[in-house]
């Protein structure tokens, strides 16, 4: 035994002396010190208790794996059709089906591994921040007051690794869409893109459900809500996708007011995704030069004292680069539209398992079809109007309505009807009655909400009464 254990030795040190000389490591070697997951009994709480979600994440990071890998081997003639072949891959398969188990990343990706391992360990250890918090807030057996100050422990444990810990401070956008090589990736490859910053929406679009649940049953009703939402961005790719890197403090603003620290460095995680895919993308960037590129950048992302901007100006980034629309939407909240597209064509996202109404066999756009056959006729919005009112029913996306004025703005129109559209269902059976002349009246009626351009909207049942919303 004695002899074999030397003999293992003996041939771990040759294979460790060897990985010195591959090509791409530039004759250094990256320290691989791990660390474990802050302790707690909390710990993979999140994977028993949602596990459609949680094993998600672990098919998204063979996403991340798998391209920094396409993009670092593959020759420019070869990576569109390398990267197609990935992603058909990712939507028709894995992300179906995705792994009961942690993917080990550096088999997926040796490769880009060997080239920046400390670029692998800056990801792993903000993913596990990621978890651990997913964990806390599933822990049904810790109070609120005890997860807010246990998130923040666990937040100080991930900052102590200095080595490895994105700064908790803003950095500016301009690190990702300024310098000589920024927006590449996306540029070439707008899919590709657009499934990645899904993958970022779902990350912290998350948190929204887990808090504002007040009960187990609510929460598990939150997060299925935030999976269709983001089932649905993968449907006509890659129209639904967000259109601009989802921002902490737009698609969970709940949680970015209880945790800004953890909010602002899972934005700086994600601007380091976009970073590093553009550095591997760009031909200008030699090979030989790639490692030190991106070791420069993620020196830059732990330094949180230059390329910064206030936390006033982090959480007014929104609205410069298109508001939450362009981000995929709220998490909570099904219908919110995406940001229009150009020729403003689109059609609005719907939940999975509901089409717009069109004739059988129609496979026409739907601004091309006839005014009768689209679902802003009365026949057609009236089961959008009763899927409005039983979506405020649940008191988690309730909460998250009356907490944004963009959403109640668009719901009010979407349910304010003129009285000369109202036709009561019951009534729409019923003969016709004569018409009867209204008495005067001392005051005018209030004037109610126009309706959406070019839309008609049919009478539903009233709506509970929302903060800031007045019915006519």
């Amino acid at each position: 035994m004695t002899r074999l254990l030397a003999v293992v030795r003996m041939i771990g040190g040759i294979g460790f002396g060897l990985t010195l000389g591959l090509p791409g490591t530039l004759g250094a070697q990256d320290r691989r010190e791990e660390q474990f997951y802050y302790p707690g009994s909390f710990n993979w709480t999140f994977l028993k208790r949602y596990p459609e979600a949680a094993r998600l994440f672990n098919a998204f990071d063979y996403g991340h794996a798998v391209l920094y890998e396409r993009l670092l081997t593959k020759p420019s003639v070869e990576r569109d059709a390398a990267l197609e072949k990935e992603y058909q891959f990712l939507t028709t398969n894995l992300l179906l089906r995705p792994p009961r188990f942690a993917i080990a990343e550096e088999v997926i990706e040796p490769a880009y591994s060997k080239l920046a391992w400390q670029a692998k360990q800056m990801f792993d250890w903000a993913h596990l921040l990621h978890r651990q918090i997913y964990d806390i807030y599933s822990d049904e057996r810790v109070s609120s007051r005890d997860k807010d100050a246990l998130i923040e422990r666990v937040t100080d444990y991930y900052l102590s690794r200095k080595d490895v810990a994105f700064t908790e401070v803003p950095k500016s956008m301009a690190l990702m869409d300024e310098q000589y090589f920024s927006q590449i990736f996306r540029t070439r490859h707008p899919t590709f893109n657009g499934l990645i910053w899904s993958y970022h929406w779902l990350q912290v679009g998350l948190y929204e459900p887990l808090i504002l649940g007040r009960t187990v049953t609510e929460k598990q009703s939150g997060v299925k809500a935030t999976l269709a939402r983001f089932w649905s961005m993968l449907e006509d790719p890659p129209s639904r996708f967000p259109k601009a890197m989802p921002m902490t403090a737009t698609i969970a603003p709940t949680f970015t007011a209880q945790h800004p620290r953890a909010a602002v460095i899972f934005d700086n995680l994600h601007m380091m995704h976009d970073i590093i895919s553009d550095v591997l993308a760009a031909d200008t960037i030699p090979k030989s030069r790639k490692r030190d590129v991106i070791y420069d950048q993620l020196a830059e992302f732990r330094d949180g004292t230059k390329n910064v901007m206030s936390m006033e100006e982090w959480k007014g980034m929104s609205e410069m680069m298109g508001g939450i629309g362009a981000m995929g939407g709220a998490a909570t909240a099904l219908l919110v539209p995406v940001a229009p597209a150009a020729d403003s064509s689109r059609e609005v996202p719907m939940p999975p398992g509901m089409t717009h109404a069109r004739p059988a066999g129609d496979s026409a756009p739907m601004e091309a079809m006839p005014e009768s056959h689209r679902t802003h006729t009365k026949e057609g919005m009236e089961p959008m109007l009763e899927l409005h009112q039983r979506m405020l029913a649940d008191p988690v996306i309730r909460k998250r309505v009356e907490a944004d004025t963009g959403m109640r703005r668009l719901l009010r129109e979407a349910m304010l009807v003129p009285a000369s559209d109202r036709v009561a269902p019951e009534a729409q059976s019923r003969p016709a009655k004569p018409a009867v002349k209204a008495p005067a009246k001392k005051k005018p009626a209030a004037k109610p909400m126009p309706p959406m351009p070019g839309m008609k909207h049919p009478a539903g049942k009233p709506m509970p009464p929302m903060p800031g919303m007045k019915h006519p």
